[in-house]
């Protein structure tokens, strides 16, 4: 099973993001500022973290001032997803998970092609865990998005 995922934006310097965005027009840029990769930031309680996609609100990355965009953002993702690979174990991902739930994500997916499941971790909510082939759901923080994964 291959993942690809296409972003509307980066956190790179505005005009580029401007470009990228305009590439990839999905989400509405009305509504968000763009999906994240390979970037750190440090979670309210100090650990700095680099989840494999994340997603932070317009009006969120917006409050940043320039100097704090370019280092570890001090602020937890809305929205992260994190990969089971051979190089990141399993139950180290999903301590990851509940650490960003609890500094303030809004919905993360813990995502393990090669054992077949998924795992959605939301604030005041049990973790839910579902087979694979599924399709999940950007919810009320990524509204209208979905992912299919077969």
């Amino acid at each position: 099973m291959e993942l690809y995922l296409e972003c509307p934006c980066t956190s790179f310097p505005r005009s580029f993001a401007r470009d990228y965005r305009e590439t990839y027009p999905y989400p509405p840029p009305s509504t968000l500022y763009g999906l994240l990769l390979s970037l750190g930031f440090q979670l309210p309680h100090g650990a700095i973290r680099s989840p494999d996609v994340a997603w932070v609100a317009k009006e969120r990355w917006r409050s940043l001032s320039p100097k704090e965009r370019r280092g570890f953002a001090p602020l937890c993702p809305d929205f992260v997803i994190e990969l089971v690979s051979p190089t990141a174990a399993l139950d180290t991902l999903q301590t990851k998970m509940h650490e960003y739930i609890a500094n303030g994500c809004r919905l993360g997916w813990l995502i393990a092609s090669e054992q077949r499941f998924v795992e959605i971790y939301r604030p005041n909510c049990p973790v839910e865990h579902r087979s694979l082939p599924t399709e999940l759901s950007g919810e009320a923080v990524l509204v209208n998005f979905t992912l299919k994964i077969d």
